[in-house]
């Protein structure tokens, strides 16, 4: 099928401004191979990009701020790269990828609700008829911080697989302060699979702040890294430091987490402590090593 291409002209981004206009800036509705670049995207009613059931997506220097939802929304569809841009002060998410793909080099700050949120249930339109390998996510040299300025208990980067969605996330080389809520959430990734690894590695995590302030919830609040019913995954080489409760928690409440890795990382100054794992006996293949 034939693409079309929406690239901004001159030397600096061409400017959509949607004051005053309750839509979406930019609406992509079952249409594959579409390249967006170059533009920047303020002010709309809605969101700033929205696409849906479109697959081959390409969204490269792009800045969308201040608009009255999400940044940049993309659901059911895949092979989405989102790179070189930047989202925020958006009043939702920075980024909603409701897709399979990657975000790389984007800078996501300031917005209401989450810095990036991914939900695999929402991210194809038959996940049966998504091939495994496609069912995959990558953030990866991106900047998150200051996001989720709400009393919800959101992240800057939350990754929700929704139970066998999603078969694996790499989370990698990213830098990310000043969140609210979780650093990091990995929930419901790869319940079932373990032909699948997923990978949190070589990230700056910290200052991350806890909204409710209440140690003995397990939703994650104050943590660099917060994993839930999430199978098969290696927390390695990670600098997490000075948030507000556990640099990595693992909550295995529902005892379904087996195959873990916390590996190589440095902690300083988390408030509650390193890590804290519930139920530990209860996960099968449990590796600690080598943390300072």
């Amino acid at each position: 099928k034939k693409g079309i291409a929406l690239i901004g002209v001159g030397t600096d981004r061409s400017i959509l401004d949607g004051t005053d206009i309750n839509e979406h800036g930019i609406y992509i509705y079952n249409f594959d191979n579409i390249e967006i670049k170059n533009i920047e995207i303020k002010e709309f009613g809605k969101r700033g990009i929205y696409a849906e059931f479109s697959n081959n997506i390409l969204i490269d220097n792009v800045y969308s701020h201040n608009n009255n939802d999400d940044g940049i929304r993309v659901k059911k569809s895949k092979n989405i790269s989102i790179r070189n841009s930047k989202s925020t002060h958006n009043t939702g998410d920075g980024i909603t990828l409701y897709s399979y793909g990657e975000i790389i080099n984007t800078e996501i700050s300031d917005n209401i609700e989450r810095g990036i949120h991914h939900y695999g249930v929402g991210s194809s339109p038959s996940n049966e008829d998504t091939e495994p390998d496609e069912r995959y996510v990558l953030i990866k040299n991106n900047k998150v911080y200051r996001n989720n300025n709400t009393d919800e208990k959101y992240a800057g980067i939350e990754l929700n697989g929704g139970g066998d969605a999603t078969l694996h996330v790499e989370v990698i080389g990213n830098d990310i302060e000043y969140n609210s809520g979780s650093a990091i959430t990995v929930t419901d990734i790869n319940i079932n699979n373990e032909s699948y690894k997923s990978i949190v590695k070589d990230n700056d995590i910290s200052f991350t702040k806890d909204n409710y302030i209440n140690i003995s919830d397990t939703s994650g609040d104050g943590d660099g890294i917060y994993v839930n019913n999430s199978n098969s995954l290696s927390i390695d080489s990670n600098n997490i430091y000075d948030n507000d409760n556990y640099g990595v928690r693992i909550n295995n409440s529902e005892n379904k987490i087996d195959n873990i890795e916390i590996i190589n990382n440095t902690f300083s100054g988390n408030n509650e402590g390193d890590y804290h794992i519930d139920s530990e006996s209860d996960i099968d293949n449990l590796k600690i090593e080598s943390n300072n």
